[in-house]
């Protein structure tokens, strides 16, 4: 609904247990219907079937839209690939489809007990299936096979992405400490207030004072010593 408010067009597909067929081809057809519906991002929700040679058929054409997020059951980026692959019956090479996997685990928090999230792994594919290359530091991130990628299918170059992807990182570290205080701050607005700070700002300023432009506007002090050096 906040984003909606926001302007943005959100459509929810719902898969329910009594609509005709069994579940895989339910959220298949679902699927196929959300790819109908032209030019956008798609969150799809456990991905487990027939659903998943669908999605990367489109995206190996260039059809499923600009952005494809979905969650998996798996330790590793390893076990994704071989559900994926060995399970859901997507070729090796449909695979490499996948910028980025993302693994996300649960430890117990000491002080209380609860248990809580946290991120475990952050790779993407290489160009030989089923390998991975660790772009959890920036430094990492900046000689990926994913920032080769993305560098043959953009005009910007290599120096001008990685001040991109450091000023975006010491934003997003700035949210989430503002978060600690008010967890507006972690919204999709101030994502927005963000976006639109960096596009208006990072042609001429260096990284820093970006980010430290967002920090003025919420109202904090200067950017913290140690933001700039982990990134």
């Amino acid at each position: 609904d906040l984003m909606r408010r926001m302007g943005y067009k959100v459509q929810s597909i719902l898969v329910d247990d009594r609509m005709g067929g069994d579940q895989q081809s339910r959220s298949d057809e679902a699927l196929r219907v959300s790819l109908r519906m032209g030019e956008s991002a798609i969150i799809l929700g456990e991905v487990r079937g027939e659903e998943a040679k669908t999605l990367y058929q489109s995206m190996r054409v260039g059809r499923a839209g600009s952005s494809i997020m979905g969650t998996i059951h798996g330790d590793s980026a390893e076990s994704v690939y071989q559900r994926v692959v060995t399970d859901m019956g997507v070729t090796p090479e449909a695979f490499l489809a996948t910028d980025v996997i993302i693994t996300l685990g649960t430890v117990r928090d000491r002080r209380n007990g609860n248990l809580i999230r946290r991120v475990n792994d952050i790779v993407c594919t290489c160009d030989e299936p089923g390998m991975f290359f660790d772009i959890s530091e920036i430094t990492h991130l900046t000689e990926s096979p994913l920032l080769k990628r993305t560098l043959r299918n953009s005009q910007l170059g290599k120096k001008d992405i990685a001040k991109e992807i450091t000023a975006r990182g010491l934003m997003r570290a700035t949210l989430a400490e503002a978060g600690k205080i008010d967890e507006k701050y972690l919204g999709p607005d101030w994502i927005m207030i963000s976006n639109d700070i960096l596009n208006n700002n990072l042609k001429d300023r260096p990284a820093d004072h970006v980010a430290n432009l967002l920090r003025q506007r919420i109202g904090l002090k200067e950017l913290n010593r140690w933001m700039i050096e982990d990134f």
